[in-house]
């Protein structure tokens, strides 16, 4: 399976930072809905380090899935035997939080990988000008894994991305502009 860097590492460092903020911003709001999942796995099947994370994503959703079943169980005996066996509980709750809080992160990342692609693509704010390219990576890597919906159409609808002021928080910084330079 490529790593990362193998696979994303013509994403601009920048560009993946302000699109992480973004899927972090929605993920308290409407980024878990099934347009959201429907859009990133359709645009991971051919990215071998895009479905190794979905994968590792369902196996962790499994292994939450089973603690709770065991918290029940737990809760039940305890019931019927002590109010102190209470105390064996807290590690399979912290277990299942950290798990919860673990699947989070990887579909943040997921999510911030395939929209960096997707503005890069479309050259969204520069990047694609800045990065030629990034963007004509980008531009393979959408035409051949992209669906009939993208995460740039539910994160930023068109009409969102014709707002000028939203366009400048995600224009490159004098350090990419910087970085474009030094390395054209």
């Amino acid at each position: 399976m490529k790593g990362l860097l193998e696979e994303f590492g013509f994403i601009p460092p920048e560009l993946l930072y302000k699109c992480d903020a973004l899927v972090r911003a929605f993920q308290t709001r409407p980024g878990k809905g099934k347009d959201f999942v429907a859009a990133s796995v359709g645009f991971s099947a051919g990215s071998p380090y895009l479905r190794g994370s979905e994968i590792k994503i369902g196996a962790i959703a499994k292994m939450i899935k089973a603690l709770m079943a065991a918290a029940v169980i737990a809760i039940a005996a305890i019931a019927f035997v002590s109010v102190w066996a209470l105390l064996a509980l807290v590690p399979l709750v912290g277990t299942m939080w950290y798990l919860y809080r673990l699947t989070e992160g990887l579909m943040t990342q997921h999510r911030s990988i395939i929209l960096a692609v997707e503005m890069l693509a479309i050259d969204f704010g520069g990047w694609g000008t800045l990065f030629p390219r990034a963007r004509d990576a980008a531009l393979l890597m959408s035409l051949r894994d992209a669906g009939a919906s993208r995460l740039i159409d539910l994160y930023l609808p068109r009409e969102k991305r014709e707002d000028p002021s939203l366009v400048e928080l995600f224009t490159p910084s004098a350090g990419s502009i910087a970085s474009a330079r030094a390395a054209a």
